[in-house]
């Protein structure tokens, strides 16, 4: 048997592994498909960081950012916002939108090279802030009003250390409808089947987590191609649920 007959058939052997893999997930996630929220009231409420890194970004995607953070309902005095703006231009108008927009305390860091790129910007919006939970979030992810109150109530267990909220992409194009479809799929099927496995992944915006862990855990890796799947990883592997 000559080498490409080999490769050909462990090829076909992933294939078909991985396609019973992706059956099963479906299976399970749509049994499991709706997951009860988390009602019981917060005895202490903690303070809350949101970190938004942001890149030459769209003035109008600012500006629909900072009025779903408006919107939040929660004490003002215990979120603080920290934007770290790797942008060449307009920053500067950026941040007299957060700062002017937002009742809310802001840190605005602007960098001149974008070290590590959105993880690098993350760890160093890390070390401007002080709240007890993290919530990172991209210029385009949206939260629910009542996220942070939520998020307080499910954090406040110990056994949980990170909540992962859905958010939907912003439908402005052709091709941003099929990563719509892509990403409900994700949400409704894969991320419920994983969260039973004992393995939920933490995607890239929308997700809130207990300093105290994230610290532990090092952070977020900036030479990771995906600092967020990367993270879910080590979560998982010092025995982090969320």
């Amino acid at each position: 048997m000559v080498i490409s007959e080999i490769l050909f058939l462990i090829s076909i052997f992933l294939l078909i592994t991985y396609s019973y893999f992706s059956l099963i997930l479906v299976l399970m996630g749509l049994k499991d498909g709706k997951q009860e929220k988390q009602k019981s009231a917060c005895k202490n409420y903690p303070t809350f960081s949101i970190l938004i890194p942001i890149r030459n970004e769209p003035e109008e995607l600012v500006k629909e950012l900072v009025q779903n953070l408006r919107s939040l309902k929660y004490e003002k005095d215990k979120i603080e916002i920290i934007v770290v703006d790797d942008s060449k231009r307009d920053w500067e108008r950026n941040k007299a939108i957060f700062c002017n927009m937002l009742n809310y305390k802001v840190k605005y860091l602007h960098r001149e090279k974008n070290r590590g790129f959105k993880p690098g910007a993350l760890n160093d919006a890390l070390k401007l802030s002080n709240g007890e939970l993290i919530v990172c979030m991209d210029v385009d992810s949206r939260l629910p009003r009542d996220a942070l109150v939520l998020a307080a109530s499910y954090l406040e267990n110990d056994e949980n250390s990170y909540i992962q909220y859905i958010t939907h992409p912003r439908l402005h194009n052709f091709i941003s409808y099929g990563y719509f479809i892509f990403i409900e799929f994700r949400n409704s099927v894969f991320q419920p089947a994983l969260h039973r496995l004992g393995f939920p992944l933490i995607i890239g915006y929308g997700y809130i987590i207990k300093r105290s862990v994230l610290e532990e855990v090092g952070g977020w890796r900036e030479e990771a191609l995906a600092e967020d799947l990367e993270l879910s990883v080590r979560l998982a592997s010092r025995g982090y649920r969320g």
